[in-house]
């Protein structure tokens, strides 16, 4: 994983949070614990040729569960957000706008669908390396499901 790349990201992003809000404030904590939740990846990265441990393991399914819930909920929304919008669909309206936002809505909540149960490998943009990836966690780290 590009965790270079990573730190310059949360470090550019924190120089200008912090520089407008004071350290115990809402944006800031949310800012923290975000930074956090998203390096776990990066800590499964740096231990795929070791045995995993305990903690790795918990780690991996709290991540697995977290992943799966913020992805399925934001599916949800924009699946509801494109069928309201293709059923309001007035004729009269850009044809363009009317029905391909939609499209693209439902077609955006079918990816965060399947983001959420396979999860997004590094480094690969094709399905099947998606579905072998998380074929290996689930051995990796014993889930049943």
């Amino acid at each position: 994983m590009n965790w270079k790349l990573y730190i310059l990201f949360i470090a550019v992003v924190g120089v200008v949070l912090f520089s407008r809000t004071s350290i115990g404030s809402l944006p800031v904590v949310v800012y923290m614990v975000a930074a956090l939740v998203f390096a776990i990846p990066f800590y499964f990265g740096a231990r795929r040729s070791e045995t995993p441990t305990a903690t790795e393991t918990v780690l991996a399914t709290l991540w697995l569960w977290l992943r799966r819930l913020l992805c399925w909920f934001m599916a949800l929304g924009l699946a509801v957000v494109g069928i309201v919008r293709l059923l309001s669909f007035d004729s009269s309206k850009d044809i363009i706008v009317g029905i391909g936002v939609p499209i693209l809505l439902l077609l955006a909540a079918l990816m965060l669908g399947f983001i959420g149960w396979f999860g997004m490998p590094n480094g690969s943009r094709r399905l099947p390396d998606y579905i072998r990836s998380y074929q290996e966690n689930k051995q990796r780290y014993k889930w049943k499901w």
